[in-house]
């Protein structure tokens, strides 16, 4: 099979797989398409099939009970394997279906005409069709509203796929479109295990300050080539794909014996910078944070949420990558915690002191000054020294937290 045949049915495949997610409100709109099909055509039976290798499911029906099928046995397969619509005015009387299982029995299709459903790629991932329990005349004009109704149903399915599931800035699949895909995994590769990577190349603060001082559309440049400087240094395969994860972030997922690891993605991605413009040009710093997953055992929220941690420990400790722990994980929690409560301690003005220290001339025996020196009574952890919470609040990372001149070493009199 040609290379260009191979991406065509992965692209096809893929669509479909979308189609099979869990989704209400797209397939409310379907059912609607279903119902208009069947009383513009005066026909009693309608349904959207979606097909893929080995299987035909109906998406969307009225009047017609048949939910699964094997593609073999499927009506519409002719659609798509052939000229892309079919009419048979009466099954019984065309030697191609007579004999068929769901001619001679349930459903017991006597009529049917289907068109193909083909997305703006041009894959071809199901059929819209009418069908009856009684045989039809079926003229152009019928066929011509049919094949209308199937162009609204593909610009239906295009804007469903691009509006909810793509970054506006870099047009990559977005975090919800990644959410969506995690989520296939669990149907398509149950217990199997995938890597999360996270990638973060600028921090926000950095692009806040960037557009205070060149303006947004430079901003968002920035982010589109970092986005397609990142696609082509990672060189990803046509079934693999980089994810918008947030402003600045992007995201990978693979099998787990895939070809990347966070470490290795900082590899490929080492020495990258970007141009704004007006002769700026800015040097990439490049941080991941993983996390292995079985797709199924976990929430997906905490999937992302794991693998983001684990970003945030490899920035907050300098490290260019690192994997998900749970002890890191936990105690990144319980600094988290701490530093709440040094906000709430600070506010009300209340469980810090400062316990004072003399110092003594050895040679006279006077007192020549004094050490304050902080403590915290915490509500939960008791009495708390310095080191304890003061090089917390000190990290970017956490609150900006000011203490006011309490973090003065020493008051000499």
């Amino acid at each position: 099979m040609q290379n260009d045949q191979i991406g065509n049915r992965e692209s096809r495949l893929n669509a479909v797989k979308a189609l099979m997610s869990p989704d209400e409100s797209r397939d409310e709109v379907l059912e609607t398409f279903v119902h208009l099909a069947g009383d513009l055509l005066g026909i009693s039976g309608s349904f959207i099939s979606i097909i893929d290798d080995n299987n035909q499911y109906i998406k969307a029906a009225r009047n017609f009970a048949l939910k699964q099928s094997t593609r073999q046995d499927s009506l519409c397969r002719h659609v798509i394997d052939g000229e892309g619509e079919l009419v048979i005015t009466d099954t019984l009387l065309d030697s191609r279906f007579s004999a068929h299982p769901f001619v001679q029995g349930e459903p017991h299709i006597r009529f049917y005409a289907g068109v193909a459903l083909a997305n703006h790629e041009g894959s071809v991932v199901g059929t819209l069709c009418v069908t009856d329990v009684q045989p039809h005349d079926f003229n152009p004009l019928k066929l011509s509203i049919l094949k209308s109704l199937a162009n609204l149903v593909t610009s239906f399915l295009d804007a469903w796929s691009h509006a909810g599931f793509a970054d506006m800035i870099t047009h990559l699949p977005n975090r919800q479109r990644l959410i969506r895909d995690i989520q296939q995994l669990t149907l398509t590769n149950p217990g199997q295990s995938f890597r999360l990577i996270v990638i973060d190349c600028i921090d926000i603060p950095r692009a806040y300050e960037l557009a205070r001082t060149v303006g947004t559309a430079p901003v968002e440049k920035l982010l589109r080539q970092m986005a397609a400087l990142i696609s082509h240094r990672l060189d990803l395969n046509a079934d693999e794909k980089l994810y918008a994860f947030a402003p600045g972030r992007f995201a990978v997922v693979q099998e787990v014996k895939g070809r990347f690891t966070a470490a290795s993605v900082v590899d490929v991605l080492k020495e990258m910078n970007a141009d704004l413009g007006e002769n700026i040009s800015i040097d990439l710093e490049v941080f991941t944070g993983e996390t292995v997953f079985i797709p199924g055992d976990m929430p997906i929220n905490e999937i992302l949420r794991q693998a983001a941690s684990a970003l945030h420990e490899a920035i907050g400790e300098n490290v260019s990558a690192m994997s998900f722990h749970e002890s890191y994980d936990t105690r990144r929690t319980e600094d988290f915690l701490m530093m709440n409560d040094l906000a709430t301690a600070l506010k009300k003005d209340e469980g810090l002191y400062l316990a004072y220290q003399p110092k003594v001339c050895l040679k006279s025996g006077r007192t020549v000054g004094l050490e304050a020196l902080i403590r915290w009574n915490h509500p939960d952890r008791g009495e708390l020294f310095p080191s304890a919470f003061i090089p917390l609040a000190k990290k970017p990372t956490f609150y900006p937290i000011s203490l006011n001149g309490l973090l003065r070493g020493s008051l000499h009199s």
